[in-house]
């Protein structure tokens, strides 16, 4: 296969056309959230039956969506070089196969991040810095034409077109069959300030001083003409546009995670850290060149088109977003923003001139809000609480607090402007639970069966909140950075909002669901809302719900703290129930007579056998009764006899039904 003269012209036009039709911010996706494949385990590590059981058990995280979304395979099948070898060898498809085949079989799709790294191919460059095979760089100008066809390849068998796909070679089998074409390619990331990070103790390396070997170990030019190529091929091998590249991305680490000159971009703060003020006296200022030179050719299609989307890597929690998309922005506004890769808990590592190895707080300023705290003084004592297990609660702040900011880093990304995010990561893995990455993901490691987290449970809630949001905007609730308001709008179902403000010092005694932040002033759609507070505090129940009453008219007067706040309003006088989708267990929650004085009617459908749990809560988000039972699948009548010892005052309260991992709320006003 030779590169086509005029497919390139044909597809940047029909590119050019689909981009234009679509306002992406106004639409319905099949999905949201995506995840990231911590360590490669389901892309190598991990033999099939633990693939299998990790997969079935992080289906359930996204089981809400409409697909179960992306799944960022790093290295998948070892790239270039392992898929062919060798100049002219056959493509090898049997570890990609199996991905895809593996993936699809639990609901989820493939993003292939692509490594441009065959060393056949790369060793001849004279800008390459480390031609081997562990590292990625532009092949030699008379290899071009065979990246091209490898990644035309590539394409053409998983784009789900009817030409050459997975499974054609067999087609009186069905159990190889292509079922969920990959829709995102993803080139390699990470293109921060030249080169890998030194590890801690080492102060070689940074920025300018760095000896540009990391995830890409060329210069940005070549980097550029290997976008082009790319996406050349992506697009004459899938004319219909379906399938897309991300971009490779930038991370920022603690550059923008205190709003250094908030809300400006490139103020004199973030200037003089670039020129040396920071943590390692290390100039970045020929780095954060080339970075921009890369976004400023990713916007402009000018001089050909690079990227469909530009993927990026917050990897500091929610409070280093709206400056680091701002700058993406300034380069690349037309581009949607692709979060291939986002972490939200803090690292574990201390260094007195570096806390957590940041690189930006000269003379080790802390970052975090509520840390350090009276249960954990320094990121010694927390490496200490959380690996060794030595400061009795220290492991249990730290999941707790990972759920909380999983939320707030999801809705600030969503909220400054990503269309899809992809959260890493999906489990811990045993090797590395003395470093930094070894605590930080949804589930626990193979060796504990995958027990869930705290922030397995937040996202899994969090997907059923905003999974068919169509658009989100932020909500002017505060002259500070710190204090966060996003209004999602969600298809046939009430907005909802998720505040949160990180003004104050630690809560007392560390009780998440007691606020000490900022009080905001909200005016919502109608007079009472149901709110949930994400406290983490246990797995199963990572929210304390309660509903609220405007105080004057729909104008609502908030106390908002570390814990983000999911605000729904809904109309006291009709039933309050999530729209579900059709392959959910759990629907048609209705409650009479409103209001209730001795007796209340729960109506509710099932739509396949189950266990379900009914809890009552007062506005204050405690539980004063619950019942469970067991019903067949159908329409669903309990009676509940209010016990004046259980709900003794007349007043508003919330019905809680769940059933299969989700639930349905509604409030109940009760008479005396």
């Amino acid at each position: 296969m030779t590169r086509p003269l005029t497919g390139c012209a044909l597809c940047a036009l029909a590119s050019m056309i689909f981009l234009f039709a679509i306002d992406v911010e106004a639409q319905k996706l099949s999905w949201r959230f995506g995840l990231e494949d911590t360590w490669s385990q389901v892309g190598g590590l991990l033999s099939r039956e633990q693939k299998d059981t990790m997969l079935a058990r992080l289906a359930e995280v996204t089981e809400a969506q409409e697909q179960g979304g992306d799944i960022n395979i790093n290295g998948t099948a070892g790239g270039w070089h392992q898929m062919q070898p060798t100049e002219g060898a056959p493509y090898q498809f049997n570890k990609s196969d199996e991905l895809v085949q593996t993936l699809q079989a639990h609901g989820f799709t493939m993003m292939w991040n692509l490594r441009i790294n065959a060393e056949w191919a790369i060793a001849g460059s004279e800008t390459c810095r480390s031609p081997v095979r562990a590292t990625e760089c532009a092949p030699g100008p008379e290899f071009e034409d065979d990246l091209y066809n490898y990644i035309y390849a590539l394409v053409e068998r998983y784009d789900g077109d009817g030409i050459d796909d997975m499974g054609d070679e067999t087609p009186d089998y069905d159990g190889d069959d292509l079922l969920y074409p990959i829709e995102f390619y993803l080139l390699t990331g990470e293109i921060e300030f030249a080169g890998a990070t030194p590890g801690p103790g080492d102060d070689e390396g940074y920025g300018d001083l760095g000896d540009g070997i990391g995830f890409w170990s060329d210069d940005i030019e070549p980097l550029l003409r290997t976008h082009r190529i790319v996406y050349s091929a992506i697009h004459d091998a899938d004319p219909s546009g379906h399938t897309k590249l991300v971009s490779s991305g930038g991370i920022f680490w603690d550059l923008y995670t205190d709003f250094p000159d908030y809300p400006a971009i490139d103020g004199p703060t973030v200037t003089a850290r670039l020129q040396g003020q920071n943590n390692h006296d290390a100039p970045y200022t020929e780095s954060i060149g080339r970075l921009r030179r890369m976004l400023t050719s990713f916007g402009d299609d000018g001089d050909g088109i690079e990227c469909d989307y530009i993927g990026w890597h917050p990897h500091m929690a929610w409070r280093e977003v709206e400056q680091s998309f701002g700058f993406i922005k300034q380069y690349a506004p037309d581009k949607p923003i692709y979060v291939d890769d986002m972490w939200a808990n803090i690292f574990l590592q201390d260094r007195e001139d570096a806390p957590g190895n940041s690189q930006f707080f000269k003379d080790g300023r802390s970052r975090e809000g509520d840390f350090p705290n009276d249960l954990i003084g320094s990121y010694t004592d927390l490496r200490r609480g959380v690996v060794f297990d030595q400061i009795p609660g220290a492991r249990t702040w730290y999941l707790e607090r990972g759920a909380r900011h999983l939320v707030k880093a999801f809705a600030s990304a969503f909220g400054e402007g990503a269309e899809r995010v992809c959260y890493s990561g999906t489990a811990d893995f045993a090797l590395d639970r003395a470093a930094l990455t070894g605590w930080i993901n949804l589930m626990g490691t193979a060796g504990e069966d995958w027990k869930r987290k705290p922030s397995f449970y937040a996202m899994q809630h969090m997907v059923a909140r905003l999974h068919d949001f169509t658009a989100v905007s932020e909500v002017d609730v505060s002259n500070s950075p710190l204090t966060r308001c996003y209004r999602f709008e969600r298809e046939n179902r009430n907005p909802v909002y998720v505040l949160w403000s990180e003004t104050g010092p630690p809560p007392p005694d560390l009780d998440y669901a007691i606020p000490n932040g900022e009080t905001v002033d909200l005016e919502l759609e109608f007079d009472s809302a149901y709110m949930e507070i994400v406290t983490g505090r246990t797995d199963a129940e990572v929210s304390t719900p309660a509903v609220v009453a405007a105080t004057s008219g729909r104008s609502f007067s908030l106390k908002l703290g570390y814990a983000p706040m999911y605000l729904e309003p809904f109309d006291v006088n009709t039933s309050v129930a999530d729209a579900e989708a059709e392959n959910t267990t759990l629907g048609d929650l209705t409650l009479h007579p409103q209001p209730a004085t001795t007796a209340l009617n729960i109506g509710f459908r099932l739509r396949r056998a189950a266990e379900y749990e009914l809890q009552l809560y007062d506005v204050f988000g405690r539980r004063l009764a619950q019942r469970r039972g067991s019903a067949s699948s159908g329409a669903q009548q309990v009676v509940w006899n209010l016990d004046k010892h259980a709900v003794p005052a007349a007043g508003m309260y919330l019905l809680k039904v769940c059933a299969a991992r989700e639930c349905l709320t509604a409030a109940v006003l009760i008479e005396r």
